[in-house]
C-alpha cells in the first residue's frame, strides 16, 4: 500500500544521511592545542589589561595636571 506525499527514492533507501555531517565537521583539538590556545589568549588579555592600566594612569595624570596637582604613580601595580 503506497503512502501519499513524500517518498524515499530507491537509491537513498540504504544511504546513511548522517555521514554527510561527519565529513564536513572540523576535527577536534588535542588537549595540548587547547592549552596552547588558552595560554595565547591569556597572554593577549594580560597585554590588553596592561595597556588599559597605562591609559588610565595617563588620564589620571592629565586630570591631576589640569587641577594643578602633581601626582606620581607607581609602575608596579
Amino acid at each position: 500500500m503506497a503512502r501519499e506525499g513524500m517518498q524515499t527514492r530507491a537509491k537513498n533507501a540504504e544511504a546513511h544521511p548522517g555521514n554527510v555531517l561527519k565529513t564536513t565537521t572540523a576535527p577536534r583539538r588535542t588537549s595540548a592545542q587547547v592549552k596552547a590556545d588558552k595560554k595565547a589568549a591569556a597572554e593577549v588579555k594580560e597585554k590588553a589589561d596592561q595597556a588599559q592600566q597605562t591609559r588610565l594612569r595617563e588620564i589620571a595624570r592629565l586630570e591631576a595636571a589640569s587641577k594643578g596637582a602633581h601626582v606620581e604613580f607607581s609602575s608596579t601595580e
